[in-house]
Protein backbone atom coordinates (compact mmCIF):
# COMPACT_ATOMS: atom_id res chain seq x y z
CA UNK A 1 0.00 0.00 0.00
CA UNK A 2 3.11 2.74 0.96
CA UNK A 3 4.95 1.81 -1.89
CA UNK A 4 5.34 4.40 -4.88
CA UNK A 5 4.76 2.30 -8.50
CA UNK A 6 6.51 4.49 -11.08
CA UNK A 7 5.31 4.55 -14.68
CA UNK A 8 1.46 4.40 -13.84
CA UNK A 9 -0.09 5.85 -16.52
CA UNK A 10 -3.24 7.19 -17.02
CA UNK A 11 -4.45 4.17 -19.06
CA UNK A 12 -3.92 1.79 -15.44
CA UNK A 13 -6.09 4.21 -13.25
CA UNK A 14 -8.67 3.83 -15.87
CA UNK A 15 -8.18 0.23 -15.50
CA UNK A 16 -8.03 -0.14 -12.13
CA UNK A 17 -11.08 2.49 -11.49
CA UNK A 18 -13.31 -0.07 -13.98
CA UNK A 19 -12.38 -3.04 -11.88
CA UNK A 20 -14.23 -1.90 -9.01
CA UNK A 21 -16.91 -0.68 -10.88
CA UNK A 22 -18.80 1.12 -8.48
CA UNK A 23 -21.26 3.25 -10.44
CA UNK A 24 -24.55 2.60 -8.93
CA UNK A 25 -26.44 1.64 -5.67
CA UNK A 26 -26.73 -2.28 -6.92
CA UNK A 27 -23.12 -2.28 -7.36
CA UNK A 28 -22.55 -0.50 -4.28
CA UNK A 29 -25.03 -3.65 -2.70
CA UNK A 30 -22.79 -5.67 -4.37
CA UNK A 31 -19.37 -5.21 -3.21
CA UNK A 32 -20.74 -4.62 0.25
CA UNK A 33 -21.67 -7.98 0.52
CA UNK A 34 -18.39 -9.06 -0.76
CA UNK A 35 -16.78 -7.13 1.30
CA UNK A 36 -18.55 -8.08 4.59
CA UNK A 37 -17.80 -11.85 3.58
CA UNK A 38 -13.80 -10.99 2.88
CA UNK A 39 -13.95 -9.28 6.70
CA UNK A 40 -15.15 -12.18 7.98
CA UNK A 41 -12.49 -14.45 6.41
CA UNK A 42 -9.86 -12.01 7.21
CA UNK A 43 -11.19 -11.42 11.12
CA UNK A 44 -11.02 -15.62 11.26
CA UNK A 45 -7.23 -15.23 9.84
CA UNK A 46 -6.50 -12.56 12.21
CA UNK A 47 -6.38 -10.13 9.65
CA UNK A 48 -8.57 -6.81 9.36
CA UNK A 49 -10.25 -5.84 6.28
CA UNK A 50 -9.60 -1.90 4.80
CA UNK A 51 -11.76 -0.60 1.65
CA UNK A 52 -9.70 2.75 0.05
CA UNK A 53 -11.78 5.13 -1.41
CA UNK A 54 -10.94 6.50 -4.24
CA UNK A 55 -13.62 9.32 -5.64
CA UNK A 56 -15.69 7.38 -8.07
CA UNK A 57 -18.20 6.38 -4.90
CA UNK A 58 -18.81 9.87 -4.23
CA UNK A 59 -21.92 9.96 -6.99
CA UNK A 60 -25.29 10.38 -5.32
CA UNK A 61 -27.06 7.56 -4.09
CA UNK A 62 -30.02 6.73 -1.68
CA UNK A 63 -28.01 6.78 1.39
CA UNK A 64 -26.06 10.08 0.23
CA UNK A 65 -23.37 8.96 -2.00
CA UNK A 66 -22.10 5.52 -2.98
CA UNK A 67 -19.22 5.49 -0.40
CA UNK A 68 -22.50 6.05 2.33
CA UNK A 69 -24.40 2.74 0.68
CA UNK A 70 -21.13 1.33 0.77
CA UNK A 71 -20.72 1.96 4.35
CA UNK A 72 -24.26 1.48 5.74
CA UNK A 73 -24.07 -2.07 4.03
CA UNK A 74 -21.05 -3.12 5.59
CA UNK A 75 -20.45 -4.51 8.99
CA UNK A 76 -18.98 -1.24 11.00
CA UNK A 77 -17.05 -3.59 13.11
CA UNK A 78 -15.12 -5.73 10.50
CA UNK A 79 -14.96 -3.45 7.14
CA UNK A 80 -13.05 -0.49 7.94
CA UNK A 81 -11.98 2.59 5.66
CA UNK A 82 -8.68 3.75 4.13
CA UNK A 83 -9.53 7.54 3.04
CA UNK A 84 -7.39 8.37 0.32
CA UNK A 85 -7.47 12.49 1.24
CA UNK A 86 -6.82 13.58 -2.47
CA UNK A 87 -9.21 11.06 -4.50
CA UNK A 88 -11.92 11.96 -1.69
CA UNK A 89 -12.01 15.56 -2.69
CA UNK A 90 -11.05 15.17 -6.22
CA UNK A 91 -14.12 12.73 -6.39
CA UNK A 92 -16.66 15.55 -4.91
CA UNK A 93 -16.27 14.91 -0.93
CA UNK A 94 -15.32 16.45 2.26
CA UNK A 95 -12.50 14.39 3.80
CA UNK A 96 -12.85 16.33 6.90
CA UNK A 97 -16.64 15.42 6.63
CA UNK A 98 -15.94 11.83 5.61
CA UNK A 99 -13.50 10.90 8.38
CA UNK A 100 -16.05 12.91 11.08
CA UNK A 101 -19.09 10.39 9.75
CA UNK A 102 -17.11 7.29 9.55
CA UNK A 103 -14.62 7.91 12.32
CA UNK A 104 -14.81 4.60 14.23
CA UNK A 105 -14.01 3.02 10.79
CA UNK A 106 -11.01 5.11 9.38
CA UNK A 107 -7.83 3.44 10.02
CA UNK A 108 -5.45 4.60 7.69
CA UNK A 109 -4.78 7.92 5.27
CA UNK A 110 -3.38 7.99 1.92
CA UNK A 111 -1.69 11.84 2.06
CA UNK A 112 -1.96 13.29 -1.52
CA UNK A 113 -2.45 16.71 -2.47
CA UNK A 114 -4.46 18.51 -5.30
CA UNK A 115 -2.97 21.18 -7.45
CA UNK A 116 -5.15 24.60 -6.56
CA UNK A 117 -7.27 25.01 -9.40
CA UNK A 118 -7.93 21.19 -10.67
CA UNK A 119 -11.97 20.85 -10.81
CA UNK A 120 -13.52 18.78 -8.52
CA UNK A 121 -15.74 16.26 -10.42
CA UNK A 122 -18.01 14.18 -8.49
CA UNK A 123 -17.88 10.69 -8.87
CA UNK A 124 -14.27 10.94 -10.26
CA UNK A 125 -11.78 8.33 -9.68
CA UNK A 126 -8.70 8.97 -11.59
CA UNK A 127 -6.15 12.15 -12.15
CA UNK A 128 -3.24 12.60 -14.43
CA UNK A 129 0.07 13.09 -12.73
CA UNK A 130 0.56 16.79 -12.79
CA UNK A 131 -2.77 17.18 -10.59
CA UNK A 132 -0.45 15.24 -7.64
CA UNK A 133 1.63 18.28 -5.82
CA UNK A 134 3.50 18.55 -2.66
CA UNK A 135 1.11 17.96 0.61
CA UNK A 136 0.44 21.69 1.68
CA UNK A 137 0.65 23.14 -2.09
CA UNK A 138 -2.52 22.21 -3.13
CA UNK A 139 -6.52 22.46 -1.88
CA UNK A 140 -6.35 20.16 0.99
CA UNK A 141 -6.83 21.61 4.55
CA UNK A 142 -3.92 19.55 5.91
CA UNK A 143 -4.66 20.85 9.31
CA UNK A 144 -8.36 19.80 9.68
CA UNK A 145 -7.73 16.66 7.83
CA UNK A 146 -5.24 15.37 10.39
CA UNK A 147 -6.86 17.03 13.44
CA UNK A 148 -10.21 15.23 12.13
CA UNK A 149 -7.90 11.45 11.61
CA UNK A 150 -6.44 11.83 14.79
CA UNK A 151 -9.39 12.14 16.91
CA UNK A 152 -11.00 9.05 14.89
CA UNK A 153 -7.76 7.07 15.73
CA UNK A 154 -6.37 6.03 12.71
CA UNK A 155 -2.83 5.31 13.59
CA UNK A 156 -1.29 4.65 9.76
CA UNK A 157 -0.82 8.10 7.28
CA UNK A 158 0.97 7.07 3.86
CA UNK A 159 2.26 9.72 1.95
CA UNK A 160 1.76 8.69 -1.72
CA UNK A 161 2.72 10.58 -5.00
CA UNK A 162 2.58 9.99 -8.29
CA UNK A 163 3.21 12.71 -9.72
CA UNK A 164 6.30 12.65 -12.53
CA UNK A 165 9.08 13.93 -9.80
CA UNK A 166 7.92 11.90 -6.21
CA UNK A 167 11.89 12.42 -5.26
CA UNK A 168 11.27 16.02 -5.56
CA UNK A 169 7.62 16.24 -3.91
CA UNK A 170 8.27 13.57 -1.12
CA UNK A 171 10.96 15.55 0.64
CA UNK A 172 8.76 18.85 0.64
CA UNK A 173 5.39 17.06 1.59
CA UNK A 174 7.50 15.80 4.32
CA UNK A 175 9.08 18.91 5.49
CA UNK A 176 5.71 20.41 5.33
CA UNK A 177 4.45 17.84 7.81
CA UNK A 178 6.98 18.41 10.10
CA UNK A 179 6.40 21.60 10.06
CA UNK A 180 2.16 21.47 11.18
CA UNK A 181 1.23 22.02 14.56
CA UNK A 182 -1.64 19.77 15.52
Amino acid sequence: MAERKSGKSKKAHKEKAEKVNLREAGDALKAAETFNKVASAAEGAGLRFAYHCHGYEMVPSPEGTLFDTLAKNTDPKRVLFQVDVFHALHGGANPVDLINRYASRVTSLHLKDLKKGVAIVKGTGIAPPEADVPIGAGQVDWPAVLRAAMKAGASLYYVEDESADPWGHIPQSVQYLKSLKL
